[in-house]
């Protein structure tokens, strides 16, 4: 899952989410399903964010190290069956 702290930059800023929704692009209401997780942007959007905010777009956007481990784990699952299948 793709984590973000566009609420807490934006904040920091002083924008409402209507101000930044402008300078981005996009409706105020998927704004805020991006803030709160509900939603993911692409990459040229997450580039438009990080601009508008004034910040790397690697200081907002990161992936959780939970769903990494996560995901790494079923990886492992994964190539460990199909290992035994192969074999």
């Amino acid at each position: 899952m793709l984590e973000n702290k566009i609420a807490e930059y934006r904040k920091n800023k002083k924008l409402i989410q209507q101000e930044l929704a402008d300078m981005v692009g996009i409706q105020r209401p998927y704004l805020s399903e991006l803030e709160n997780g509900k939603n993911e942007p692409g990459g040229l959007l997450m580039l438009k964010i990080a601009k508008a905010l004034g910040v790397d777009v690697n200081e907002i956007f990161f992936i959780s190290s939970v769903q990494y481990k996560e995901h790494d784990s079923h990886s492992e699952d994964y190539y460990a069956s199909n290992s035994k299948l192969a074999g």
